[in-house]
Protein backbone atom coordinates (compact mmCIF):
# COMPACT_ATOMS: atom_id res chain seq x y z
CA UNK A 1 0.00 0.00 0.00
CA UNK A 2 1.08 3.49 -0.47
CA UNK A 3 0.36 7.16 0.91
CA UNK A 4 0.65 10.32 0.64
CA UNK A 5 3.09 13.03 2.44
CA UNK A 6 1.85 17.01 2.09
CA UNK A 7 2.30 20.23 3.80
CA UNK A 8 1.71 24.06 2.91
CA UNK A 9 4.49 26.40 3.03
CA UNK A 10 3.52 30.28 3.90
CA UNK A 11 5.67 33.14 4.40
CA UNK A 12 5.33 33.84 8.43
CA UNK A 13 5.59 37.69 8.01
CA UNK A 14 2.54 38.29 5.14
CA UNK A 15 0.55 34.75 5.68
CA UNK A 16 0.59 34.09 2.05
CA UNK A 17 1.85 31.03 0.65
CA UNK A 18 5.49 30.05 -0.76
CA UNK A 19 5.32 29.37 -4.35
CA UNK A 20 8.41 27.48 -5.83
CA UNK A 21 9.96 26.18 -2.83
CA UNK A 22 11.74 22.73 -3.54
CA UNK A 23 11.50 19.69 -1.29
CA UNK A 24 13.22 16.57 -1.04
CA UNK A 25 11.87 13.52 0.54
CA UNK A 26 14.30 10.85 2.12
CA UNK A 27 13.44 7.54 4.04
CA UNK A 28 14.62 7.27 8.25
CA UNK A 29 15.61 4.20 7.80
CA UNK A 30 18.42 4.40 5.12
CA UNK A 31 18.59 8.22 5.01
CA UNK A 32 18.15 7.73 1.07
CA UNK A 33 16.22 10.30 -1.03
CA UNK A 34 13.27 9.23 -2.64
CA UNK A 35 11.63 11.94 -4.16
CA UNK A 36 11.88 15.81 -4.69
CA UNK A 37 8.82 18.27 -4.96
CA UNK A 38 8.14 21.91 -5.41
CA UNK A 39 5.03 23.99 -4.16
CA UNK A 40 2.66 24.53 -6.22
CA UNK A 41 0.87 28.55 -6.34
CA UNK A 42 -1.12 27.63 -2.90
CA UNK A 43 2.38 26.62 -1.54
CA UNK A 44 1.21 22.89 -0.62
CA UNK A 45 4.11 20.17 -1.26
CA UNK A 46 2.95 16.70 -1.84
CA UNK A 47 4.83 13.53 -2.23
CA UNK A 48 2.62 10.60 -3.53
CA UNK A 49 2.79 7.17 -3.86
CA UNK A 50 5.30 6.56 -0.53
CA UNK A 51 5.45 3.33 1.30
CA UNK A 52 2.93 2.59 3.85
CA UNK A 53 5.21 0.54 5.72
CA UNK A 54 8.53 3.27 6.01
CA UNK A 55 8.78 6.59 7.74
CA UNK A 56 9.94 9.73 5.85
CA UNK A 57 12.15 12.52 6.41
CA UNK A 58 10.96 16.20 4.30
CA UNK A 59 13.51 19.17 4.06
CA UNK A 60 12.11 21.79 2.20
CA UNK A 61 13.95 25.07 1.53
CA UNK A 62 13.69 28.95 0.07
CA UNK A 63 16.11 29.93 -2.31
CA UNK A 64 19.91 30.90 -0.14
CA UNK A 65 19.37 27.40 1.40
CA UNK A 66 17.25 28.79 4.13
CA UNK A 67 15.20 25.84 5.88
CA UNK A 68 11.51 26.35 5.95
CA UNK A 69 10.31 22.71 6.55
CA UNK A 70 12.43 19.71 8.53
CA UNK A 71 10.24 16.98 9.67
CA UNK A 72 11.30 13.26 10.81
CA UNK A 73 8.05 11.33 10.94
CA UNK A 74 7.38 9.45 14.13
CA UNK A 75 5.01 7.20 15.35
CA UNK A 76 2.15 7.93 17.94
CA UNK A 77 3.99 7.35 21.28
CA UNK A 78 2.89 3.37 22.04
CA UNK A 79 2.30 2.71 18.74
CA UNK A 80 3.85 -0.32 17.66
CA UNK A 81 4.55 -1.22 13.75
CA UNK A 82 5.21 -4.56 11.87
CA UNK A 83 8.69 -4.88 10.17
CA UNK A 84 10.99 -8.00 8.74
CA UNK A 85 14.05 -8.93 10.23
CA UNK A 86 16.66 -11.00 8.22
CA UNK A 87 18.78 -13.43 9.28
CA UNK A 88 22.71 -14.22 8.08
CA UNK A 89 25.14 -16.62 9.58
CA UNK A 90 28.08 -17.00 6.80
CA UNK A 91 25.21 -15.63 3.99
CA UNK A 92 21.36 -15.61 4.18
CA UNK A 93 19.11 -17.97 6.65
CA UNK A 94 15.57 -18.12 5.30
CA UNK A 95 13.53 -17.31 8.30
CA UNK A 96 9.36 -17.48 9.02
CA UNK A 97 8.79 -14.08 10.85
CA UNK A 98 6.57 -14.94 14.27
CA UNK A 99 6.05 -11.79 15.33
CA UNK A 100 8.57 -8.77 15.03
CA UNK A 101 7.52 -4.99 15.84
CA UNK A 102 9.12 -1.56 16.41
CA UNK A 103 8.53 1.83 17.95
CA UNK A 104 10.46 5.00 17.34
CA UNK A 105 9.74 7.66 19.52
CA UNK A 106 12.09 11.06 18.78
CA UNK A 107 15.54 9.27 18.09
CA UNK A 108 14.89 6.22 20.03
CA UNK A 109 13.82 3.02 18.15
CA UNK A 110 12.24 -0.05 20.29
CA UNK A 111 12.00 -3.85 18.50
CA UNK A 112 11.50 -6.98 19.46
CA UNK A 113 11.17 -9.68 17.66
CA UNK A 114 10.55 -13.91 17.36
CA UNK A 115 11.88 -15.81 13.67
CA UNK A 116 11.74 -19.39 13.12
CA UNK A 117 14.72 -20.87 11.15
CA UNK A 118 13.65 -21.97 7.41
CA UNK A 119 17.26 -22.70 6.45
CA UNK A 120 20.99 -23.56 7.14
CA UNK A 121 23.19 -21.22 8.47
CA UNK A 122 26.95 -21.44 8.83
CA UNK A 123 28.25 -22.87 12.30
CA UNK A 124 31.22 -21.04 13.47
CA UNK A 125 30.23 -17.43 11.86
CA UNK A 126 28.21 -15.02 14.18
CA UNK A 127 24.39 -15.04 13.70
CA UNK A 128 23.25 -11.54 12.80
CA UNK A 129 19.88 -9.82 12.73
CA UNK A 130 19.49 -7.15 9.78
CA UNK A 131 16.78 -5.50 7.89
CA UNK A 132 16.68 -3.37 11.14
CA UNK A 133 13.43 -0.48 10.62
CA UNK A 134 15.47 3.01 10.98
CA UNK A 135 19.65 3.01 10.78
CA UNK A 136 21.40 2.49 13.95
CA UNK A 137 23.68 5.13 15.87
CA UNK A 138 26.72 3.02 16.64
CA UNK A 139 27.16 2.23 20.38
CA UNK A 140 29.16 3.87 23.00
CA UNK A 141 31.94 2.15 24.40
CA UNK A 142 30.52 -1.51 26.27
CA UNK A 143 26.97 -0.68 25.98
CA UNK A 144 24.60 -3.37 24.78
CA UNK A 145 21.36 -2.12 23.20
CA UNK A 146 19.42 -5.50 23.87
CA UNK A 147 19.13 -8.76 24.98
CA UNK A 148 18.66 -12.17 22.39
CA UNK A 149 18.43 -15.85 22.92
CA UNK A 150 19.26 -18.68 20.56
CA UNK A 151 17.30 -21.86 21.12
CA UNK A 152 19.32 -24.76 19.34
CA UNK A 153 16.20 -27.06 19.38
CA UNK A 154 16.32 -30.26 21.36
CA UNK A 155 20.05 -29.20 21.96
CA UNK A 156 20.76 -26.54 24.18
CA UNK A 157 19.63 -22.90 24.97
CA UNK A 158 22.00 -19.71 24.48
CA UNK A 159 20.92 -16.27 26.23
CA UNK A 160 23.32 -13.45 24.80
CA UNK A 161 23.14 -8.97 24.53
CA UNK A 162 22.78 -7.49 21.38
CA UNK A 163 25.62 -5.52 20.12
CA UNK A 164 25.80 -3.04 17.04
CA UNK A 165 27.58 -4.42 14.34
CA UNK A 166 27.51 -1.54 11.24
CA UNK A 167 23.69 -2.16 9.83
CA UNK A 168 22.93 -5.22 12.00
CA UNK A 169 22.89 -6.62 15.25
CA UNK A 170 24.89 -9.60 16.59
CA UNK A 171 23.90 -11.73 19.41
CA UNK A 172 26.75 -12.10 21.87
CA UNK A 173 27.99 -14.33 24.93
CA UNK A 174 27.04 -12.14 27.48
CA UNK A 175 30.38 -13.20 29.21
CA UNK A 176 32.77 -13.62 26.32
CA UNK A 177 31.79 -11.13 24.27
CA UNK A 178 32.11 -13.26 21.63
CA UNK A 179 28.78 -13.56 18.94
CA UNK A 180 27.26 -16.85 19.31
CA UNK A 181 26.93 -18.94 16.32
CA UNK A 182 30.73 -18.27 16.20
CA UNK A 183 31.47 -19.66 20.08
CA UNK A 184 29.60 -21.57 20.21
CA UNK A 185 30.17 -22.96 17.11
CA UNK A 186 26.37 -23.77 16.14
CA UNK A 187 24.36 -23.38 13.18
CA UNK A 188 21.33 -21.80 12.70
CA UNK A 189 19.33 -24.01 11.21
CA UNK A 190 15.66 -26.00 10.42
CA UNK A 191 17.57 -29.16 10.24
CA UNK A 192 15.77 -31.89 12.22
CA UNK A 193 13.02 -29.39 14.80
CA UNK A 194 13.68 -25.79 13.55
CA UNK A 195 15.56 -23.24 16.22
CA UNK A 196 14.45 -20.06 17.00
CA UNK A 197 15.95 -16.67 17.64
CA UNK A 198 13.86 -14.14 19.70
CA UNK A 199 15.26 -10.59 20.52
CA UNK A 200 14.57 -6.98 22.09
CA UNK A 201 16.48 -3.53 22.54
CA UNK A 202 16.04 -0.31 22.59
CA UNK A 203 18.84 2.05 20.42
CA UNK A 204 19.58 5.17 18.97
CA UNK A 205 18.52 6.39 15.57
CA UNK A 206 20.89 9.27 13.66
Amino acid sequence: MTRTIDHYIYDHKTGTPCQGVSAECFRTDTGASVATATSDSTGKIEFTGLDDTLLYRVVAKKPGDIRVWDERETLPVGYWKDWTPTVDQGGNVPVTVNEAKYCIVGKVCHIYGKVTANGVGVAGSAIMIGGIPAAAQPALGNIAIGTGHVQDTGVANYWGILWVTGTSFAVQDTNTRVAIGASPSVAFSNAGSADVLDFSATYRVP
